[in-house]
């Protein structure tokens, strides 16, 4: 029910009977993905003892469901009334005070492409050579997931040694580490069968490196990298086979200047897939990054939420965001005025983090400091 007390109204036929029959095509839909689901060599057994009512469902993998859910013979139900004020849907949980400060201190950004390239003739806009050095070139960031490689081990000797059990790296992939399949799957089969009201999280993902250290890259890519919607490696030397560009920046090639390969790598990032993703996620060349759990967080209302302001969700037609800079947060030598988020483990930033950070923030911040 609308904040006004009206209700929204479909052309054809009341509410009263549309829903009700929304709600029903959409169980049969269900039924057709779970038994779809059946004949799957990982579906899980013994699920005739386990089975979750319907109610389970719409609580835990589809929760849009709830807006149809309505008793045919209670049409004045509690479960008939939509979530919105003003038009606008509101979130299940509201942000915590925390967090609504945070978002309170960022002012919208307008997410239209802006070209900052300056015609590509300075740092950090020069872009990035080919295999012969030539400047211009635009790598193909779709090629990891269109050709994905398989995951091999190099002999059983290395099968072994990677698989043994009682190490501390097995503790930590089975004690630590979740990867939240479940959740992932279901919101695939949505995805799949048009039952999601928008489409899936599109993440690039970009690793950077030098080209000492190129024989570190195909583990990435023969495991979490060909899961990103967009992957590059960002290096000193670009060889397509391994998706490694070189992307030249102010400076020496050394840890002591990682803000001016950093500033190059974003402005290239920005300058040729803005407008292709949703979220950027940038980390170094030794770290494993589960893409399930970070697309399902991405896709949360959380984060949602936060990126509309924090008071309501999107619906897809906003033309301005506020920008979101999501990682491990340090502070320098224990200064909590002094606060940074880890670039070796990776960060994540949304449109509106990007553009900013490119458009505004490196013309304006150091843009000559070796650091």
């Amino acid at each position: 029910i609308l904040e006004n007390g009206s209700r929204p109204r479909d052309h054809a036929m009341s509410e009263h009977r549309v829903l009700p029959e929304k709600a029903r095509d959409l169980k049969n839909i269900l039924v057709r993905i779970a038994e779809e689901a059946q004949q799957s060599p990982t579906f899980p057994s013994g699920l005739g003892k386990k089975c979750r009512p319907f109610s389970w469902y719409v609580e835990n993998v589809h929760p849009e469901l709830k807006i149809y859910q309505v008793e045919e013979n209670d049409e004045g139900s509690d479960s008939n009334k939509l979530n919105m004020s003003n038009g606008k849907t509101l979130p299940s949980k509201p942000l915590d005070d925390q967090r609504m400060a945070i978002i309170s201190r960022a002012s919208p950004v307008n997410i239209a492409y802006v070209d900052a390239s300056g015609g590509h003739t300075e740092h950090p806009h020069m872009g990035a050579t080919d295999e012969n050095g030539n400047f211009g070139y635009v790598h193909d960031e779709t090629a990891l997931v269109k050709t994905p490689p398989a995951f091999v081990f190099k002999d059983d000797m290395d099968h072994t040694e990677l698989c043994k059990t009682g190490d501390p790296n097995w503790k930590m992939l089975t004690e630590k580490v979740y990867v939240d399949l479940t959740n992932h799957e279901a919101a695939e089969k949505r995805a799949e069968h048009g039952l999601a009201k928008k489409k899936r999280a599109k993440i690039f993902c970009l690793v950077y490196t030098i080209e000492k250290f190129h024989d570190r890259v195909p583990a990435i890519r023969e495991t979490w990298g060909k899961k990103c919607d967009g992957f590059m490696v960002a290096s000193t030397k670009t060889d397509k086979a391994l998706g490694t560009v070189n992307i030249p920046h102010e400076g020496p090639e050394e840890y002591n200047n990682i803000w001016q390969k950093v500033r190059s790598m974003w402005s290239y990032v920005y300058d040729n897939y803005y407008e292709k993703y949703d979220y950027f996620h940038i980390g170094g060349d030794d770290l494993y990054l589960i893409v399930e759990n970070l697309r399902l967080y991405l896709e949360s209302e959380e984060i949602q939420l936060a990126s509309n302001g924090g008071h309501y969700l999107p619906d897809g037609t906003e033309e301005s965001q506020t920008p979101l800079f999501l990682g491990r947060r340090f502070a320098e030598g224990g200064d909590r005025d002094r606060m940074f988020i880890s670039g070796g483990s990776g960060y994540t930033m949304n449109k509106a983090a990007l553009k900013t950070l490119v458009v505004d923030g490196f013309p304006n911040c150091f843009p000559h400091l070796k650091t």
